[in-house]
């Protein structure tokens, strides 16, 4: 469980505010100059190629646009608004994240003006970003086509099924030491003498008074012989006849029935929302492994980590990711000012 709980932290639910996202501002693709529509991004390393028809410029800053769809993205990740929520440009949280985002564009347009940006150290963080980012969105797209509302329900309706056949009773009962005095109790409930009256009347013996009384919800494992029999025979709101049961007799009413899930669906969809994240996720990752061919170094030839070691040097691994960086779409952009705040 520990692995998949780090697998969904990692791929869903570390969202994080407005630090550090300048990093992800310069290397994907924010920091366009060009009017809306088709935009190409200059200044980042490797080029990407956005189309944001229909999105409005809510600001630019030197000329770098900033959009209306990016606010609410930033709002959303903070955890303002929700995603069914409206987000006016005169709401107040409106203002306050869109000044957030100037800030942090201001930061990301000084990082590619002074040359920090093609630091090696930035870049090795913006390939961890990027592996971050597409695996997020690998995710969400797979969490889209497998826990959809149609499927929450199917389970429910399954889990309802299932459920009604290990149904609950809530039972209590009287139990006395002979058959008189259990017919003798069954004709006076009969004529509606109240339940616990009749327990103290017709009950001397201690061990069988604390026999007797309300048995709680109980399943059919609970019990055994005769006393599960007529338990799970005996219709709600009803008594059973007297009978024995082993060297007592006994007297019972069934006062209630319930299902583990018996709750209406509203109360219960968001467990089983959860539940079915946990194993979407799972199985894509299991997926996945089982048909990557994963060499590890062995740990005899690993060496310990030392701070900026090989800062030098380019990875070529990560030259050709950010070329397959470069053509990802909007949706992929505004991820990067949910997601570089993690770094």
């Amino acid at each position: 469980m520990k692995r998949r709980e780090k697998t969904i932290n990692s791929a869903l639910l570390k969202r994080s505010g407005p630090v550090s996202l300048w990093l992800g501002l310069v290397g994907l693709g924010l920091l366009s100059a060009c009017a809306p529509g088709a935009e190409t991004d200059e200044l980042a390393p490797g080029s990407m190629t956005l189309d944001r028809t229909g999105d409005t410029v809510v600001v630019r800053v030197d000329g770098s646009p900033i959009y209306a769809r990016d606010v609410r993205r930033a709002a959303e990740s903070q955890g303002l608004i929700g995603e069914a929520d409206t987000l006016e440009p005169g709401d107040p949280i409106f203002k306050t994240t869109l000044d957030d985002l100037i800030d942090q564009r201001l930061l990301a347009l000084d990082a590619v003006r002074s040359g920090i940006a093609n630091d090696q150290e930035a870049k090795r963080r913006l390939a961890a970003a990027q592996d971050r980012i597409l695996g997020n969105y690998r995710v969400e797209r797979h969490l889209e086509e497998t826990v959809t509302e149609a499927r929450i329900r199917e389970l429910y309706a399954a889990q309802r099924e299932l459920a009604g056949r290990g149904e609950e009773r809530r039972v209590r009962r009287i139990v006395v030491e002979d058959q008189e005095t259990a017919l003798e109790i069954a004709r006076r409930l009969g004529d509606e003498e109240d339940f616990d009256t009749l327990i103290e009347t017709y009950v001397t013996r201690e061990d069988l008074r604390e026999q007797s009384g309300d048995m709680g919800w109980v399943s059919r494992n609970m019990l055994s012989g005769a006393v599960a029999s007529q338990a799970f025979s005996t219709p709600i709101a009803g008594r059973s006849a007297p009978f024995q049961a082993g060297e007592t007799w006994q007297v019972l009413e069934v006062q209630d029935v319930r299902t583990p899930l018996s709750r209406p669906f509203s109360d219960v969809r968001e467990d089983i929302s959860r539940f079915m994240t946990y194993e979407a996720i799972e199985t894509l990752m299991s997926d996945l492994r089982d048909r990557a061919e994963i060499e590890r170094t062995p740990i005899e030839n690993l060496t310990a980590d030392q701070p900026g070691e090989g800062l030098a040097q380019d990875d070529p691994a990560e030259d050709d990711l950010d070329a397959e960086i470069g053509s990802e779409d909007e949706a992929f952009e505004t991820e990067t000012s949910e997601d570089m705040g993690a770094e």
